[in-house]
């Protein structure tokens, strides 16, 4: 060394403390993120707003007018109303989940080039998007309906909850597989439409599987969603207990297409960079 004085690295700082501000970072980037997807996506007017909170509401009318118009009793209960919008509110957070985060990476190539922003920061953004707008929206409407009066409250809200959070966890899953295929294979967003609108019908949303013959129960089965609404209709419904229901599915399914989905991300990152 020149004039003999050795020069010493600094210390380096405890793994822990590292970690911590890592996180503080990866937390501050997510947030500005999510703030930028809520302008994006809604924009400075209330038309935006207005329209997602009116998509559920609209739907479940339409459906609740057809279930009237065939004189048709509602499987559940005494509310046609409140029959669809069991199993339309439940399918309305997969269907957003997952559909929202397919091009999450893709629509976000230009901030992609900063080192700091990652695959998984922007996934986890417009996932956080979807989950404040559903919770909002759920809320605005269970204060509109005790409002005029109407009795929308579960048997079991602590059930409810918890099928939701399941439901959102097989959405997050699907929706990050979603996000990497939609990368690499440029057709994907059209198959994927196509099963979202065979899964509005199939799932559930508007009657019990445990009404159809056992080889159609067999195969709607495997579609998670259904063991997601049946939950949310047996935590809505007193005295109901669905006999097609295995929450273990429901949760399984959904820890494991989100740990695929997190595989696929690091294992194609190489390959999504070049493609995006």
């Amino acid at each position: 060394m020149p004039n003999g004085i050795a020069f010493k690295k600094p210390p380096r700082a405890p793994y822990a403390e590292r970690f911590a501000n890592a996180m503080a970072l990866q937390h501050r980037i997510i947030i500005a993120l999510f703030l930028r997807e809520t302008r994006t996506r809604f924009g400075d007017t209330l038309l935006g707003y207005g329209w997602t909170l009116l998509e559920p509401i609209v739907n479940v009318l339409i459906w609740a007018i057809l279930f009237q118009s065939a004189e048709k009793e509602p499987p559940l209960g005494d509310s046609k109303f409140l029959f669809v919008a069991t199993g339309f509110f439940p399918f309305f957070l997969f269907r957003h989940l997952s559909n929202q985060l397919l091009n999450s990476i893709t629509a976000n190539r230009s901030l992609l080039q900063f080192p700091v922003v990652h695959n998984l920061d922007v996934i986890m953004a417009r996932a956080l998007l979807e989950v404040v707008t559903f919770v909002a929206v759920l809320f605005i409407y269970f204060m509109v309906f005790y409002a005029f009066g109407l009795s929308v409250w579960p048997a079991s809200p602590l059930s409810l909850m918890m099928a939701l959070t399941a439901i959102g966890l097989v959405g997050f899953g699907v929706g990050m597989i979603n996000a990497v295929f939609a990368c690499i294979v440029h057709s994907w967003s059209r198959f994927f439409a196509w099963y979202l609108r065979a899964s509005y019908i199939a799932s559930g949303v508007f009657f019990l599987p445990e009404q159809l013959p056992q080889w159609i129960q067999d195969i709607l089965w495997y579609l998670p969603i259904t063991h997601g609404i049946e939950w949310c209709r047996q935590a809505f419904y007193d005295g109901y207990e669905s006999k097609f229901l295995s929450i273990q599915y429901l949760v399984a399914s959904g820890a494991f297409m989100t740990f695929i989905g997190l595989a696929l991300e690091r294992l194609l990152r190489r390959k999504i960079s070049v493609e995006i």
